[in-house]
Order: structure tokens, then sequence, then C-alpha cells
């Protein structure tokens, strides 16, 4: 293949015209009136799109560095032990964060960059010795890097998943795994791209139970590792007040935090703390304990409210739990999807919960000995059927076989989390109230009420919710392949007060 050549330049200079470029940027941007209809909302996501490539690839150029490092440090030039010391030099990181940067260094390789709108370099695919052998030719994840196509963090996960791939993939295939990952990255967060490579046999066209076992293992290694990591401790102190610091695997976790933001939910008629205070003389909440009384708009202190009525509903938790029941079932409501031949251990995949959480088959088998189970019956694709009715809200049951679908709210590249959402009806159960905000919507259009089943429900959170209803508010819905619901808003009229 043939590889573009440059003319040999100073790294030194070329930074200080990057350093000009930069002021540059700053300044325009300083001077820009945020008033000024120059700039559309388009254009300033294109703007930041680019800026955020312009990072990646400084990022890029910062590792480089790293490993350039490497050939003084063994040739005892300079006194780091390695080059996770050098990046940590001087405070610029911590040293873990520092080390997890020299590390990516080496699996990135070294070797010329393909720029902008050349042609690529030729990738090998032998790695590095991870006590810092010598630098490797540039890997495919490390060119795209260079050209910004994607983030440090999204680098470490590809080169975690190549790691963690088993012992029969061949060169080759590794090859075609980080392509495809590559490719991903650019469209996933690091986060969402994490949970899909643990697929990543799937890009080799293996059989489903060898994708399956694949991911079930990562899963439990990663569990196992999580409860090793768990830790608790209670320091009392002088003030009446005790502080607590926990590790918690994630699914614990995630059904503590179900339960506390249950118990602190507007809805509820009786807030945490008010019983206490009812109880204690009928004084009333304190000023955080009800921060709507105040009207304030500053966020702080809307999010210190949040978390010290977070922390008496914690406290008013721990004073009920039934000390004689530890023993019985569980009784948080995290919601785990799984299927019949797993819970018989027939085969080993994957549950996931209604966060996006992955935990594996034996920790599935094990929550379903103490939990509540809620069959769900699935159509030829893998959806789950309807559940049709024609009540006006959708069932708790119907959450639950909606959550199989979702994991956040159906907006374009929204991510609250599905747990925060309200199920929409698609087609309205009831018209709408005079609002033009329906863009799908055209004159003569029936007003008979949308069913309240499966087909018709779209979780959105309570922005996006509003947003449907909303005067001057635009949307479509597009539907995906695996029949998710993708609803894009046109806000170019969206009022300025819609929260």
């Amino acid at each position: 293949m043939a590889i573009e050549t440059r003319e040999p330049v100073d790294a030194a200079s070329a930074l200080v015209a990057t350093h000009r470029a930069v002021d540059h940027l700053l300044d325009a941007l300083g001077g820009a009136d945020p008033d000024a209809r120059s700039h559309t909302p388009g254009d300033l996501a294109r703007l930041e799109g680019e800026i955020t490539r312009a990072v990646n690839r400084l990022e890029s150029a910062r590792l480089r560095v790293g490993s350039l490092m490497t050939h003084h440090r063994e040739a005892g030039a300079v006194p780091h032990l390695d080059e996770g010391q050098f990046f940590a030099r001087g405070g610029r990181r911590d040293l873990r964060e520092a080390r997890r940067d020299a590390a990516l260094a080496r699996e990135l390789g070294h070797g010329p960059a393909a720029p902008v709108g050349g042609l690529p370099v030729e990738p090998t695919h032998d790695r590095p010795d991870t006590a810092g052998g010598a630098a490797v030719a540039r890997t495919p994840t490390g060119v795209a890097l260079d050209r910004g196509l994607l983030s440090s963090r999204h680098a470490e996960v590809i080169h975690r998943a190549l790691r963690d791939l088993p012992d029969d993939v061949t060169a080759p295939e590794r090859q075609r795994v980080e392509e495809h990952l590559v490719e991903r990255a650019q469209r996933l967060s690091p986060s969402a791209l994490r949970s899909a490579a643990r697929r990543a046999l799937e890009a080799l066209e293996r059989p489903a139970p060898a994708v399956d076992a694949h991911e079930a293992r990562l899963v439990e290694a990663e569990e196992q590792a999580a409860w090793r990591k768990t830790r608790a401790s209670i320091t009392h102190r002088d003030d009446g007040t005790s502080v607590l610091h926990a590790v918690l695997p994630t699914l614990p976790a995630l059904a503590l935090e179900r339960v506390l933001q249950a118990m602190v939910s507007p809805s509820r008629r009786i807030r945490p703390g008010e019983q206490a205070a009812s109880s204690a003389g009928g004084r009333a909440p304190s000023p955080a304990a009800a921060p709507a009384a105040h009207g304030s708009d500053d966020w702080r202190e809307q999010q210190e409210d949040f978390m010290h009525l977070r922390g008496l509903a914690l406290a008013e938790l721990v004073e009920r739990v039934p000390t004689d029941h530890l023993h019985n079932k569980v009784a948080a409501a995290v919601v785990v999807h799984t299927d019949l031949t797993t819970l018989r251990g027939e085969t080993d995949r994957a549950g996931v919960t209604d966060g996006a959480h992955r935990i594996s088959p034996g920790e599935v088998r094990r929550l379903a000995a103490a939990a509540g189970i809620i069959p769900s019956v699935l159509g030829g694709d893998s959806l789950p059927l309807d559940l049709g009715t024609q009540r006006r809200f959708f069932s708790d049951a119907q959450r639950v076989v909606l959550s199989r679908i979702y994991d956040e709210c159906a907006a374009a590249e929204c991510d609250r989390p599905f747990s925060w959402c309200q199920v929409h009806h698609d087609q309205p159960w009831a018209a709408r109230r005079g609002s033009p905000g329906d863009g799908r919507a055209g004159e003569g259009v029936s007003r008979a009420r949308g069913r309240t089943d499966l087909r018709n429900a779209i979780p959105l959170c309570g922005r996006h919710n509003r947003l449907v209803e909303a005067p001057g508010v635009r949307h479509s819905v597009e539907r995906e392949a695996d029949g998710r619901a993708v609803v894009h808003f046109d806000c170019s009229g969206v009022p300025s007060h819609v929260p």
C-alpha cells in the first residue's frame, strides 16, 4: 500500500503554530455575540465536533511523546521508572491515570501518522510487551486517534476488548474485530462501546452461543472483581453525625439508588424527614428539606437540597430495615431481563437490568431464587408482544417489558435512563390540547385515542415528554431495525420557558 510522505517538521515549531491557532480560535469565540444569528445551533454543533476532533488529535500527540520517552528511559537518560511517572511529573496527572496513559501509549504503537484526508498507514498487530517492550507499528485504533475520530477513552476500551479475546482468535481476526470496534467507537460513547465490546465476537460471525458465553465470562469476571473490591466503613464524628463510605457492586448500588429515588420523589405524600419532624413536636422541615418553598433557582443549592433529601431517605430506610426478616426475598425493584433457558442452566447468556447494567448468568440465577419473576412473551424478532389495552396509563408490567427494548429516553442523543422516563403514547390516547406540537399530524388526522400497548409506547424523559406537547415544536419518530423508536425534535420554535 502506498504511504503518503511529508517533509519532516520540528515538533516544537509545530506546537508553537498550534498554540497560535488555538489563540485565534479562542479570540474568535470570546468575541462572538451569544445572541447573534450568525451562528445557528447547527453551526455550533459542527464547531464543537471539530474542536473535539482536534482535542483527540492533540491527545494522540501527547501519548506519542510518552512513547518516544521510552527509548530515553531504557537508555538510562531519565530518572523515571516508567512512562507513568513521566506523564504524572509535576502533579500534571494522578499516577494511576498517568500509568493508564503509558500503557495505552505502548499499545497504540508508534510510526507515521496519516493526516486527515491522507492515505492510511498499514498497521501491524504484533502486541508490545506490557512491561514496556519496544514500540510497535501504529494500530488501527492509533490511526483513528491520530485523525481525531475517537477519544483516548474509546481507545482504552478497544484495546481492553482485544486483550480479552479468546486465545483461538487469529491475528487477521483480531484485526477485523479492532476495525469493527473502531467503526462503532465513532457512534457510541465509551461506556456504550464497553458494553458492545463484550460481544466483539459478533464481528467474526461466531455462533450466538459462543458470543453469549464470551460475554458471560467477561461479565462474571467483572462481578467477581467488584465483590472483591466491596468495602464499607462508618466514621463517627463529634457533632452527632457519622460519615458512611462504601464501595459496592453496581447491581446492589442500583437497587439502593432506586429505593432512595422513590423515597424522595415529589409524588410521595410524606417526604423524608417530615414524619420525624412531626413526631418531634411539629417542627417544620429544614429549609433543605423543602427547596420548593424558597423558589431557589441556584443549581448548587438545588443539588445540595437533593443530596440532603437522599441522606434523610437513607437514614429513614435504615431505621425501617426489618432485622428479623433479612433472609427473605429481595425487595428492591430493579428489573433484570433474562430468558428461560438461562434460568434453567441450559444456556449462559448475560442478563441486563433496566439501567443497561449487565450481570452474569450465575448472578441472574441467584437473584431469580430470591425475587419475583414476571414472564414476558416474545415475538419472532425477540421483541415483546403487545399487551393490548385501552387503559389510559401504561401498567407496571408494560414498563417492565418496555425496558427490555429501551435503556434510555427515546429522544435522539438523550442519555436519561429508562427508569427516569414516562411512557408516551406515539398515537395520542386523547386529543392534544390544541397544540401544533405533533409535527407528523396534518389536517384531518384522526382524533381516535391511541392504544395503550407496546407498539404505541415510547419512553421519554420529562423534558422531551413536555416538548411533544409544546406549541411550535415539531417531532418525528424513526423506527430502527430492532424495533426501537428514535424521536427527533425540531426545536427551532421551542419556547425558552419549556423546562
